[in-house]
């Protein structure tokens, strides 16, 4: 399925399936009319997958004597097509509601809590909650209290705590010159924070900074919203789909957003400032709500004068919309940095406007997808054509970074990131045996950020840890590496290329002894479990190996992937932890 915005219009596009109304064994097609609990496979895989989403079974139906048992929200369709295979219909509702504001109609279908709040929640918490395919069930109260706690949780300990975090990382990004860079939006939902509570986090913000930084995203998504109904209603009146009008309607109306003029302070004390308090509560102070405050005037309160906040508002809506402009306006913008006075009440025309582009939304799993294969484009380029990896790598760079916006907390795609920017710190110097990465460099600390994000989402993913043991060891950190380098081997005992790697680490520290036996294991073929002489009720290890071995003293010596600068030796070489086995 994909989302498709086209000049101010979203059509869904999906593909079709080999189902009909026969084939439906879970769920409902009919508004809880009827409820199918009839498969047990599919019924297990459902309870399987509400477990990993902490997503809370319970009896739906508008009356109790036809209600079924359900893992998922009771409109998602579950059916055994033609093919003799499963398919889900319907996940709009997949995650639980917050708690109804009053006065909001039908908010239990919509506003729904984020995912990475309800797996943290301290219980599994019901989708059906608030809504009329419980409300016959004996236990619709309780559903519906957990809901109340969860949203409480939310709004007064989760974006309140994250408050003090996100100005300590926006006065880091600002001192590294970064702040143009931060991902805001990635950072938000990583904490299970929707984005329409952004009006509340800049509400509890101390830090001018953070504050004029939440101000330009919600401006910018305001400023969507009604180009988005301005070009509809030029479509509706023109009936056809023709460029040049529609052209006019988007220069006109950025110039009326970003041009130095009365009619755009207007504008933006008017409109932008009545469309912000609906769509945003408390995105605005009373001083900001009065009539006679200039809200134009907060995109210039950025502390860094580096930082351009009209441009960052503009990059954030050029994100949001498809609109493709000129390559001559996008240098200029960048390289006259905070000269909007300068260009004065029309600082676009229609030449600058090269294409009202579409915008299509996916699925997280197909950006993730598209990432993954420039990636490995780029690492089969990565040897004879640098140029061309590196294109490539950018182009992985783009997606996985698009596929975080939605799923921040994806280990996966975390760790292809992090991989993908080692790679790019590397560049044309990956070649020399001597290369060590400088930690004070961002992009270092970026990447480092990524496999910590990884590791932190899933502490078992032995490929993120085996890694990040790798990129630790290019920052000369060897004592962490050597750590990272057993977890991920207590992770999977049977990691050929981390056995190896590992062994070439001993190795060229001078612990020859441990370093073969760990080459001889790496050069078997699958677990010794299955092996004669080795027990199946028993990890396999490396006759005993611990980590309280010799430590690894000598200087070292050139190989493949974990290399030391010329001459360089360990005045304090890591110790083995005498009470921590190699699973070997």
């Amino acid at each position: 399925m994909a989302l498709v915005d086209y000049r101010g219009f979203r059509l869904t596009a999906m593909s079709i399936l080999p189902i009909g109304k026969d084939t439906l064994v879970y769920g409902s097609n009919d508004n809880g009319t009827t409820i199918q609990a009839k498969d047990p496979a599919l019924n297990a895989k459902m309870r399987k997958v509400a477990n990993i989403l902490n997503i809370k079974p319970h009896f739906s139906g508008l009356s109790r004597a036809k209600s079924c048992l359900l893992y998922s929200a009771s409109d998602i369709e579950g059916h055994k097509a033609h093919d003799g295979k499963h398919y889900l219909l319907d996940f709009s509702r997949t995650w639980p509601p917050e708690t109804p504001k009053p006065g909001v109609k039908s908010a239990h279908l919509y506003r729904l809590l984020r995912p990475e709040l309800v797996k943290t929640n301290r219980v599994p918490l019901c989708s059906d909650a608030f809504s009329g395919f419980i409300a016959a069930q004996p236990k619709v109260l309780e559903h519906n209290q957990e809901i109340r706690e969860a949203t409480s949780r939310l709004i007064n300990e989760v974006i309140p705590n994250f408050s003090v975090k996100l100005s300590r990382r926006v006065v880091q990004e600002t001192t590294q010159g970064q702040l143009e860079k931060f991902r805001l939006v990635e950072v938000v939902h990583s904490e299970g924070i929707n984005i329409r509570y952004l009006g509340r986090l800049r509400a509890v913000c101390a830090h001018d900074n953070v504050k004029t930084l939440l101000f330009i995203h919600m401006a910018a998504r305001v400023i969507k919203n009604c180009l988005r109904l301005r070009l509809r209603e030029k479509m509706k009146e023109l009936k056809v789909p023709l460029q040049e009008p529609c052209v006019r309607v988007v220069v006109d109306y950025l110039n009326l957003v970003f041009g130095e003029s009365p009619a755009s302070d207007a504008y933006w004390n008017s409109e932008l400032k009545q469309g912000i308090h609906m769509k945003f509560e408390e995105g605005l102070s009373r001083k900001e709500a009065e009539a006679g405050y200039a809200l134009k005037c907060i995109l210039d309160l950025l502390s860094d004068e580096r930082v351009d906040g009209k441009l960052m508002l503009f990059k954030n809506i050029r994100k949001m919309t498809g609109l493709h402009f000129s390559t001559r306006l996008l240098k200029d913008f960048e390289e006259n940095r905070n000269a909007w006075l300068s260009r004065g009440e029309q600082p676009f025309d229609d030449t600058d406007l090269k294409e009202i582009g579409l915008r299509v939304k996916h699925m997280n799993i197909i950006a993730h997808a598209e990432g993954v294969f420039f990636k490995v484009k780029g690492n089969v380029n990565w040897d004879r054509d640098p140029v061309v990896s590196k294109r490539f790598y950018r182009k992985a760079t783009k997606k996985f970074l698009e596929a975080l916006d939605t799923d921040p907390n994806n280990s996966d795609t975390l760790c292809n990131m992090a991989e993908v920017s080692q790679r790019l710190i590397e560049g044309e110097s990956r070649g020399l045996a001597h290369m060590k990465f400088a930690e004070t460099d961002p992009a270092v600390q970026e990447t480092q950020d990524f496999y910590l994000r990884a590791i932190r989402s899933n502490p078992n993913d032995a490929t993120a840890l085996f890694h990040f043991a790798q990129f630790l060891d290019k920052c000369n950190r060897p004592k962490e590496a050597q750590d990272y380098y057993l977890r991920s081997l207590e992770a999977d005992p049977y990691n050929l290329d981390c056995l190896h790697e590992y062994g070439n680490f001993l190795a060229e520290y001078g612990d020859q002894d441990d370093a073969e036996k760990f080459y001889l294991r790496s050069m078997t073929q699958g677990p010794c479990a299955n092996s004669e002489g080795c027990p199946r009720d028993e990890s396999p290890t490396l006759n005993g190996l611990k980590r309280s071995g010799s430590s690894p003293s000598v200087g070292p010596k050139a190989h493949s992937s974990l290399m030391m600068l010329p001459g360089k030796s360990w005045s304090n070489p890591p110790r083995s932890d005498p009470n921590r086995t190699t699973f070997l």
